[in-house]
């Protein structure tokens, strides 16, 4: 036998649930207003993702994403690989970034607007910085151990067990490092 649980009406009756549905859904609409203030929408599109292979997350102000090929990345953008996936970042300048698994970079600066002063931060993991139509020796990437400087076009950074490992893969490439102990060399 169904039951059918029936309340009568009283204080909490259909005629006062009216002002409360109506609060609800202006609730709800400014809480959609405030989403939307996060979102990254609001940030400065910079580039896309190319390539997305398994899980690679995006994080913009603490708004979290999973990217997919052709979504834009972001000025300030926290970006992650999980293990066993990569990606390729395409940006407005032609800059070519890929990011092997494990790693996590922040697009930072005035990045990737053809400016002195472009950076990108690599906090762990490894990847492949090819440098697009910005002025020459505009690209760095930081880094807890150095900060290279590009001066060429393609650089490789490797992260492992508290060093850097730089790779030139291209003959003319050079990079300035400077170690965060203040020394400081050019290959």
């Amino acid at each position: 036998m169904n039951t059918v649980a029936v309340r009568r009406a009283g204080a909490f009756g259909a005629s006062s649930l009216r002002p409360l549905a109506v609060l609800t859904m202006c609730g709800l609409w400014l809480a959609g207003i405030g989403m939307a203030l996060m979102a990254p929408a609001a940030a400065q599109v910079i580039g896309a993702a190319e390539i997305v292979e398994n899980r690679v997350l995006g994080d913009i102000n603490g708004v979290r994403r999973e990217l997919a090929p052709e979504a834009s990345v972001h000025r300030n953008e926290l970006i992650r690989t999980e293990a066993a996936s990569s990606t390729r970042l395409r940006f407005v300048d032609r800059t070519d970034l890929q990011m092997g698994p494990s790693a996590q970079l922040r697009l930072d600066s005035n990045v990737f607007a053809g400016q002195s002063g472009t950076a990108v931060t690599l906090s762990r993991g490894a990847m492949r910085f090819v440098s697009g139509a910005g002025p020459a020796g505009s690209y760095q990437i930081r880094t807890p151990v150095a900060t290279i400087g590009l001066r060429g076009t393609t650089v490789d950074v490797v992260l492992r067990q508290g060093r850097a490992f730089v790779t030139l893969p291209l003959r003319g490439t050079t990079v300035d490092v400077v170690l965060r102990q203040g020394r400081a060399f050019v290959t």
